[in-house]
């Protein structure tokens, strides 16, 4: 029987200071002959690895290893001399011409369908609500209804709360209930709540205010609502419960399924004035309830005001940094912080080589702030506080107040962000704006292609394992030079697969951003007729973008096509990294696309400077649209270690 080599590996350490001349050198001997069967089947898609790129480690995507690898994988250095090596190089055909677009369904009821089903078996097990029973209209307090404020504190967010409950004080007697979010990310917070709310509620309880009365409860939510403290006029159950807030583990949002309980549950004993205070870190889950909250809470005529986060940008999910109590390393776990508009409005589409942190700005420990979100920009803070809880203060006579911790506060300057604020009304009219306004719905129609098709990131690396922990140590897979090249044949039409989904999925929502159903052309004149800064960003970082990652798709095929003609690879190569690169192989209408998108996401930068959109342009300018393919040579290390994962909390 024929022995095999153990599959070994080689690592890479996701630090950009490090070099691959660095790496090779601290290499260890191979393990000696040790003989062993290696048996891995791993499936992981768009992972983030290192590359060399100009003596400095840049990012980039691959997919893994897929199914039926076993057997290759078993073995490193086999002699497969005689073995047919020859890679087809006509299977990786052009990008597909341009699709005839579908009709696309009605703007947004897809999403909001996806968002219902999700919840619906949470709300299932939840009470039937009944109607809240008080139609009286008392007089609406003198804070400004709906209105956006902002705190650098815990200490200066409690006191733009308590601001305004002494002003409704000064209308009546005043229930205030505390409903809390109870995950695992604001127990600090609630403690400092605590605190900051003792003197104020102690004097409340021993001296009327102009001798109105002031009554508080506490609720928590999380999957469900849950009362903490009954109405009282004493201040240390309310400040012990807010402390000693039970964490709720779920992972789920419920707020606005909360708020009506509290209206059922508070509005049938209590006539006078009554207030609902949320402090939450999330945008919540269930927002496809906000209507029937809205409509509830203002026949109970109670008002509504929020202690929370700004929103992402474009989008109902942001990653939040947790820290492993462990190992002390930063670990990217999903938040709902968003969106910041009624739906969202920012395509679906990755970056494909690591970025450098916006303007030369790097956080200790973490090469991007909390505010810019990830290597793709999600996380991207808006600026904005997100839409649904926003329009519940809105329309119910409260308000919002923005609370950022220092890290996750962005650098914008509020006043020039106003011109790009999201319309607050209702979900039909947000629809309808969008269908009125040409641009509006070709950025819309765009987005709905990017949710529905398939435009994710070719293979950029041949081919490896990613650890699941940070620094995601990279492991390369090691087949000598014969087996890596069998492999990379055998891997031929799955690549041209993948390039041309992503090209078709391109081509379509390119169709969307034109006037005349043609990918080349543009919309200049919807552009110039549009009135609203925000949505002319959204037509250049999104056409741009778009434009930008087609040409790039054309130079990976054609890079990849050169590599796997017979001769393209050397006799040592037995790996391939994929970067950018600013010398182009493409011609004609290629040539014209990048022009095109150079000229859309230069535009954004600089008639949009300091605002989110000019950093997801700033973000697909920062390489060249060309692609280059670096021929490795790796010798093997010893057997792949086994990688284990961190316990990972729910937010």
């Amino acid at each position: 029987m024929k022995k095999r080599s153990p599959v070994v590996v080689v690592a890479i350490e996701d630090d950009d200071r490090s070099t691959l001349a660095d790496f090779f050198s601290g290499l260890g001997p191979w393990g000696g002959s040790a003989i062993a069967h290696a048996v891995f089947v791993l499936i992981l898609v768009l992972w983030t690895i290192p590359m060399l790129k100009n003596g400095s480690l840049q990012l980039t995507a691959f997919t893994g290893v897929e199914e039926g690898d076993v057997e290759e994988m078993s073995f490193a250095v086999e002699d497969l001399s005689g073995a047919d090596l020859e890679v087809d190089a006509d299977s990786l055909v052009p990008p597909v011409d341009p699709p005839e677009l579908e009709p696309i369904e009605e703007l947004f009821d897809v999403e909001v369908a996806k968002f219902e089903t999700e919840i619906a078996a949470d709300l299932l097990a939840e009470e039937t609500l009944t109607e809240a029973v008080s139609d009286q209209v008392t007089a609406v307090a003198s804070m400004a209804g709906g209105a956006v404020g902002e705190a650098g504190s815990v200490e200066q967010a409690v006191d733009q709360i308590t601001g305004g409950i002494q002003g409704r004080l000064d209308d009546g007697d005043l229930l205030v209930v505390w409903l809390l979010d109870s995950s695992l990310s604001l127990q600090d917070d609630r403690r400092r709540v605590a605190r900051r709310l003792a003197s104020f509620l102690k004097e409340a309880s021993v001296e009327r205010h102009d001798g109105h009365e002031l009554v508080n409860a506490v609720a928590t939510f999380g999957r469900n609502f849950r009362e903490a403290v009954s109405p009282t006029t004493k201040s240390e159950p309310v400040l012990n419960s807010i402390k000693k807030t039970p964490v709720d583990l779920s992972g789920k949002e419920n707020v606005f399924l909360a708020v009506e309980k509290c209206v059922v549950r508070y509005r049938k004993r209590w006539k006078s004035q009554m207030m609902i205070v949320i402090w939450t870190d999330e945008s919540g889950d269930d927002f496809v309830r906000l209507e029937k909250t809205i409509e509830g809470v203002k026949k109970a005529d109670v008002a509504v005001s929020v202690v929370g986060p700004s929103a992402v940008l474009g989008s109902a999910e942001a990653l939040h940094d947790w820290t492993d109590p462990k190992t002390g390393r930063y670990q990217p776990l999903p938040i709902s912080k968003g969106p910041d508009s009624a739906m969202p409005e920012r395509i679906r589409m990755s970056y494909w080589f690591r970025g450098p942190p916006p303007r030369g700005v790097r956080e200790r420990g973490r090469r991007f702030p909390v505010w810019y979100g990830n290597d793709d920009l999600l996380g991207l803070s808006s600026g904005f506080s997100p839409w649904a809880l926003t329009r519940l203060c809105t329309e119910t006579g409260g308000s919002y107040t923005l609370f950022d911790r220092g890290a996750d506060r962005p650098p914008y300057d509020r006043k020039l962000m106003e011109a790009y604020r999201p319309e607050y009304g209702l979900l039909d009219e947000y629809r309808k704006s969008v269908r009125s306004h040409p641009l509006r719905n070709a950025v819309m129609r765009a987005v709905n292609v990017s949710l529905s098709e398939d435009i994710a990131t070719p293979d950029l690396m041949f081919f490896g394992v990613r650890s699941p922990n940070p620094p995601h140590t990279i492991q390369p897979l090691y087949f000598s030079p014969l087996a890596f090249q069998k492999k990379l044949s055998s891997s031929r039409r799955r690549i041209a697969r993948r390039i041309q989904r992503t090209s078709y999925g391109l081509e379509k929502a390119l169709i969307c951003l034109s006037s005349d159903s043609s990918p080349e052309t543009g919309m200049d004149a919807e552009y110039l007729a549009e009135t609203s800064p925000r949505w002319k960003a959204w037509f250049d970082v999104t056409r741009g973008r778009l434009l930008a990652v087609s040409v790039r798709l054309e130079e990976y095929r054609l890079a990849m096509e050169e590599v796997m003609q017979r001769g393209g690879l050397r006799e040592d190569t037995n790996g391939l990294v994929c970067g950018p690169s600013s010398q182009m192989r493409s011609e004609g209408k290629y040539l014209g696309r990048a022009e095109e998108a150079e000229r859309l996401l230069m535009r954004c930068v600089r008639d949009h400077a300091d605002t989110p959109w000019a950093y997801l342009a700033e973000r697909e300018l920062a390489h060249g649209l060309g692609v280059s393919i670096q021929q490795m040579s790796y010798s093997p290390t010893g057997s792949m270690k086994k990688q284990t994962g961190s316990k990972l909390p729910s937010f």
